[in-house]
């Protein structure tokens, strides 16, 4: 069944093949024929060899030759053993249906670590090149963070959009870890003494402003400059100080009230 883990040398399928039944039946011969031959055993010899090397090009195991050579009886079908552990993750056939050379039977994934894609934004692109620590939460683990590896970034930024993706491998020995799930990428590098604030202060329009506390129960706008983001907290590299108090919601409404009673090109300070 999809889903269904399966461990290194489970029986996988059954296969009923005319052509492996043939080869099967010139092992056989080739057995025959050096067993009871005195005069030509390195000739009988290679015949045996080169049926054998027939057989494990069927992927057949030493065991299953080995039964077929006490036995003498090919068997009308045969068995597969999966030479993989993993969970079965696509079974495109089901029992009885035919199959031609090279139709894929069963599809089996390792799940023993798993690759986590993400997006990140252009102006966060120079953090990977100090190769930096990546930190995985996943919803399913809320506040348990998985360390991982990232091993490739994408050459090309999405059509239209300013985002590269990149991939990170974890490791899930412990198979705690299913494709799909979703999580949230944090990439670590070096420590920097910067101001950060929510991105909710933020009031954007042709430039990006915030609402600052002037004195008590009045604000100003200012204007600033932003550097990297994540999902909630935003970097300023110009226009605030340490120590500023800000607007963290609503900041939209001190500029549609500004707007209204001083106009729209007015800078002044708002109660």
């Amino acid at each position: 069944s999809t889903g269904e883990y399966i461990s290194r040398g489970k029986l996988l399928y059954d296969i009923y093949s005319e052509e492996l039944l043939a080869d099967e039946n010139d092992y056989l011969l080739a057995l025959s024929q050096y067993d009871n031959t005195l005069t030509q055993k390195e000739i009988a010899k290679q015949l045996v060899e080169g049926a054998r090397q027939k057989l494990l090009s069927w992927t057949l195991t030493e065991e299953q030759i080995e039964e077929l050579e006490r036995n003498k009886k090919p068997s009308s079908t045969i068995s597969f053993f999966s030479g993989y552990d993993g969970y079965i993750t696509e079974l495109p056939v089901r029992e009885g249906e035919y199959v031609e050379i090279g139709t894929p039977v069963v599809r089996i994934a390792d799940l023993s670590s798993v690759w986590v894609e993400a997006q990140i934004y252009s102006d966060e692109m120079k953090t990977l090149d100090d190769e930096p620590k990546a930190f995985i939460e996943f919803d399913i683990y809320p506040g348990e963070l998985f360390k991982g590896e990232i091993i490739f970034q994408s050459p090309a930024f999405e059509m239209n959009r300013k985002i590269n993706t990149i991939r990170v491998r974890i490791d899930n020995k412990d198979n705690r870890l299913k494709p799909g799930m979703m999580a949230s990428v944090s990439l670590k590098q070096k420590e920097k003494n910067t101001i950060s604030i929510p991105k909710s202060s933020l009031l954007i329009e042709k430039m990006i402003s915030v609402w600052v506390q002037s004195s008590e129960g009045m604000f100003e706008p200012r204007m600033v400059t932003t550097g990297i983001e994540n999902k909630t907290e935003v970097e300023i590299l110009s226009g605030l100080k340490a120590g500023d108090i800000l607007v963290i919601s609503g900041a939209y409404l001190l500029k549609s009230e500004q707007t209204v009673k001083q106009g729209s090109n007015s800078m002044g300070e708002m109660e």
